[in-house]
């Protein structure tokens, strides 16, 4: 299954090949104008072709209009990506062959279903689709099993924007780490285990700062 992308916008082009990797399309190919796409279309005939309307020179209507006047890509299905709403253009373009088109910016979830279509009609590989959400009982049963912390009968939901004011004050220098323990054993931990409290109040703290710092790094690579 080869894509030919056709957009003057490198970025636009990056995005599109993205989000058809996703759904499982790995044979792609790329042009920036439409005679750069018709050089590519001479060297391997697309099984699709993804066109940017507005583009320098020729538009994504001549680049619709060359394919299907071809006998070799008559029948290949052509999406056009346009900023274009006037519904005179996108009949005339449906009159010159185009298949299918989708408003700019794209949403992946618009290019599932067009492509879901496509694939239905003219035979190619159809996309891959995101495994469905988890279903709420499940998602029950597994937080039931999850061993409670030993905080969370100590912890009430009232403290918890309280601690967090707190902790906003210590990272604005404005309240001491030892003021904080303070008002953490008189406010919240009042009881005989309040020391034991505490250490497993930062053991927990420490824990999900290390966590999320962990997966933002991972988010930047």
């Amino acid at each position: 299954m080869n894509i030919l992308i056709v957009d003057d916008s490198k970025t636009m082009r990056h995005v599109l090949k993205g989000n058809l990797k996703e759904l499982g399309y790995v044979l792609i190919s790329e042009a920036d104008s439409v005679p750069d796409a018709l050089l590519a279309i001479k060297k391997e005939k697309p099984d699709l072709i993804i066109s940017d309307w507005n583009m320098p020179g020729e538009s994504g209507l001549d680049l619709l209009k060359h394919c299907k006047t071809n006998d070799v890509t008559r029948d290949v299905p052509f999406i056009m990506l346009t900023t274009e709403t006037d519904r005179t253009k996108i009949i005339d373009a449906t009159k010159a062959g185009l298949q299918s088109y989708i408003i700019k910016p794209v949403n992946k979830k618009i290019l599932l279903e067009k492509l879901k279509e496509l694939s239905a009609a003219y035979g190619f590989r159809p996309p891959k689709e995101e495994p469905p959400p988890r279903s709420s009982v499940n998602n029950e049963c597994s937080n039931n099993k999850k061993e409670a912390h030993p905080l969370s009968e100590i912890i009430k939901n009232e403290h918890i924007p309280l601690i967090v004011e707190k902790i906003e004050l210590i990272l604005g220098k404005e309240l001491t780490v030892q003021e904080f323990e303070q008002w953490l054993s008189r406010e919240v931990f009042s009881n005989d285990d309040a020391k034991e409290d505490l250490v497993h109040f930062w053991n927990l703290i420490t824990f999900e700062i290390k966590a999320s710092v962990k997966k933002s790094l991972k988010e930047i690579k």
